[in-house]
């Protein structure tokens, strides 16, 4: 927890640059621990939360994928 909070302070003052390149393989591992932590809740609430959480990723990437496709030089809406 506190290698986390200091590579966030770290980023947020710049300190040592974009540290994206070390975070990235790290994102499969810590979305398996959110979900087997969701996984112990009570069984009422299991469902609502791993649906919920599926559903956030899932706009979340259309969002990024809609954002940074242009940046890019991909044009969404051209047509060939």
């Amino acid at each position: 927890g506190a290698s986390i909070l200091a590579m966030i302070y770290a980023s947020t003052v710049n300190l040592g640059g974009g540290q994206g390149r070390y975070l990235f393989p790290s994102e499969v591992p810590i979305m398996s621990i959110i979900v087997a932590g969701l996984t112990t809740l009570p069984p009422a609430w299991r469902k609502p939360l791993l649906l919920s959480l599926l559903v956030f990723n899932i706009c979340v990437a259309i969002g990024a994928m809609i954002y940074l496709f242009p940046l890019y030089g991909f044009n969404i809406s051209r047509t060939y």
